[in-house]
């Protein structure tokens, strides 16, 4: 489900929209919207499962979405919070665990999910719906961030699966990459694997400054023989 976080929160506090029509058609109750409106509870504090429930009455209520249209909107002023959520998609994000990409680590310190918070999530001890908007806003935006990121690099390799160099002045026959599914692999004495997050940035920047050179089936067999693990360089091709 997409929530838009400004019309969610238009509803929660707008006094034109009573506090009984928001208890009988979703999961909050007159006395918590009151807490929002009053200014004893914050807006990115709301939990996601209350968002949620606001945006399937909007969803199918044409009344309330016609109301909308006429009232000034909200403004998102808290720090963080973003025009819009992708639920379905959030989840997806919190259930893939095994791509590190998506590590109880790297998403804590990029977004305001606790490494715990994610800890409890994904053993199933905490139910993900029951955390504040503020954390998935924090999400979203920096998956969004991470993906545009990756367009943009993709740019500068267009080849899926080819091996490259960097050009270097000196060029050594080992400096391998190649970009697969989307993420920069590196060749050495372990094989193919991702790059390291400090080297992240510095490769990066040397393949959009000096460009890059595609590696011919030849070459990269010659460069096999002179390693331990070649059989392993070549599996790029397969």
């Amino acid at each position: 489900m997409k929530i838009n976080i400004r019309d969610v929160k238009t509803v929660l506090l707008n006094s034109k929209i009573p506090g009984t029509a928001i208890e009988q058609n979703t999961e909050l109750t007159r006395s918590s919207v009151s807490l929002y409106r009053v200014g004893k509870q914050t807006f990115d504090n709301l939990k996601l499962k209350n968002a949620v429930s606001i945006q399937k009455w909007i969803d199918n209520d044409e009344k309330l979405q016609s109301f909308l249209k006429l009232i000034p909107p909200e403004e998102l002023f808290e720090e963080g919070l973003v025009e819009s959520i992708d639920t379905e998609f959030l989840e997806k994000i919190i259930q893939n665990e095994k791509n590190p990409l998506y590590s109880n680590a790297k998403i804590s310190k990029n977004t305001k999910f606790l490494f715990s918070d994610l800890k409890f999530i994904r053993s199933g001890e905490r139910e993900l719906y029951n955390y504040p908007i503020k954390k998935f806003c924090s999400l979203q935006k920096w998956v969004e961030n991470q993906q545009q990121l990756k367009k943009e690099q993709k740019k500068l390799i267009p080849g899926e699966n080819k091996p490259f160099s960097i050009n270097y002045k000196k060029t050594k026959d080992l400096n391998i990459f190649a970009f697969v599914d989307n993420e920069l692999l590196t060749f050495s004495d372990k094989g193919w694997g991702g790059v390291s997050e400090k080297r992240l940035n510095h490769i990066w920047s040397a393949i959009e400054r000096k460009g890059i050179t595609y590696r011919t089936k030849e070459e990269v067999a010659g460069i096999a023989k002179q390693v331990s693990n070649g059989e392993e360089l070549l599996t790029i091709f397969k």
